[in-house]
């Protein structure tokens, strides 16, 4: 029998739940083996990303229903009630009787003996008036439950953004993520990319913010697009596209970018550049440079690649490169609405980034020419993994000093060389962006 959208989401979820790790392409690979229609496929990711997105939420409210602790439930049973309570909770389109009868009848499917205790919970969370109303008065423990974030993200925000911001960005957080796409402007303009999106019924918003980016949704599968396919577009968050436009590269300067992966800033910096820089786009995952590389021959630039570790020193490298991008590794808790699992990381589990951090960018410093310009930007809001490490940066390397730009969301000129945007505030990911200056000494 074939697998319909909320098997499929619920093979994905016990995948996750089992393996750890979630992982987008997995879910799209089930969804073209169960040969789900566009609607279908729509739906399987709807449900699964909603679940990962609102899990402390939804086990807030099983956990009050049921007689079973959340804890001993069987794995498959505990994430067909999660798929069943966020469908009640979170979905205007879908009745609530076919909420819980669509997953009562897929648990009969799965595991029969527990088909009227799954209908008995459901029925139960179909009753709740306000799933919002939390009985907890710990104002971090309420936080943490309502936006499905572990207690120490709750508290790492409030403390650095105060508690308004903290709660934007936790509801951010949990908003469904746009595709946003950067025009290649060494294939057409963004007047032409804007066309095709029209002629093709596609529907689209404009960046005011970054020249030739589009949010764009209900495209499908991206790279069955002609657009895509003929180069005059890649997939790039407004944020990232911002810290290229810090960087500003220009036409016949030398470029390294030396953790590229996707690719998407050395793409920009090619496309600003007019395709008249020399630009070497590294990495040390084989095969995700492998991706870099038929993405550049796919939007008809000339970016050279090389296998490579960021923290071991290239003799030949010295003093070569007019810019550098360092866009390193890190906690990603700035793209927790497009990679929901992110939340799940434990505080403990990043005490070592700053440590390769500041690794890489002490060895990427030797490569920079004098008067040359350093980009050190990462996908995260947390303290320890952007303004302390530039800190620390800047005080073992005398020869640099940070450089203030103009920001591309405001206009106004950054002095301290420095900023953070939050998830959401500009239509972006959160994410950091650094500027520095190598002085001729």
């Amino acid at each position: 029998m074939p697998k319909n959208a909320r098997e499929v989401a619920l093979d994905a979820l016990v995948s996750w739940q089992t393996g750890g790790v979630w992982s987008a392409n997995r879910l799209k690979n089930m969804i073209e083996r169960a040969e789900l229609d566009p609607r279908d496929a729509a739906l399987a990711t709807y449900i699964s990303q909603g679940v990962l997105q609102n899990l402390y939420l939804l086990d807030y409210h099983i956990a009050r229903n049921s007689r079973i602790s959340v804890k001993k439930m069987e794995i498959r049973v505990l994430n067909l009630l999660r798929i069943g309570a966020f469908q009640l909770i979170f979905s205007s389109s879908i009745p609530k009787r076919a909420a819980v009868n669509e997953t009562v009848a897929l648990c009969g499917k799965k595991n029969r003996s527990a088909t009227g205790f799954v209908n008995a919970v459901l029925r139960a969370i179909s009753r709740i008036e306000d799933p919002f109303e939390i009985d907890e008065k710990n104002e971090i423990k309420r936080l943490s439950i309502i936006y499905s974030h572990p207690e120490w993200i709750c508290r790492a925000l409030q403390t650095k953004f105060g508690s308004e911001e903290a709660t934007k960005v936790l509801a951010a957080d949990n908003d469904i993520p746009p595709v946003t796409v950067q025009t290649n402007l060494l294939r057409g303009s963004a007047d032409k990319l804007e066309a095709y999106f029209m002629g093709e019924g596609i529907t689209y918003l404009k960046n005011e913010y970054i020249p030739g980016c589009f949010e764009i949704r209900g495209a499908g599968d991206l790279e069955k697009l002609e657009a895509y396919k003929d180069g005059l577009f890649w997939v790039q968050d407004a944020a990232s596209a911002a810290a290229v436009l810090v960087l500003a590269p220009e036409k016949n300067e030398k470029l390294l970018d030396i953790c590229s992966a996707p690719g998407g800033k050395s793409f920009f910096a090619a496309s600003i550049a007019e395709g008249r820089a020399e630009i070497l786009s590294c990495d040390i995952h084989r095969r995700k440079l492998g991706l870099v590389k038929a993405s550049s021959a796919r939007l008809g630039m000339n970016i050279k690649t090389r296998e490579n570790d960021a923290r071991v020193f290239v003799p030949e490298w010295e003093n070569k490169f007019d810019r550098i991008i360092c866009d390193l590794p890190c906690s990603g808790t700035g793209i927790i609405r497009k990679k929901p699992d992110i939340r799940f990381k434990s505080e403990e589990s990043l005490e070592q980034l700053p440590e390769l951090q500041i690794e890489i960018l002490n060895n990427a410093a030797r490569y920079l020419k004098p008067e040359g310009r350093m980009l050190y930007s990462t996908c995260t809001w947390r303290t320890e993994e952007n303004e302390d490490v530039v800190e620390r940066f800047i005080m073992g390397n005398r020869g640099f000093d940070l450089t203030g730009f103009d920001n591309p969301f405001t206009g106004e000129t950054e002095n301290a060389g420095m900023m953070t945007l939050l998830p959401g505030k500009y239509g972006t990911d959160g994410f950091f962006i650094c500027l520095m200056r190598k002085k001729d000494v």
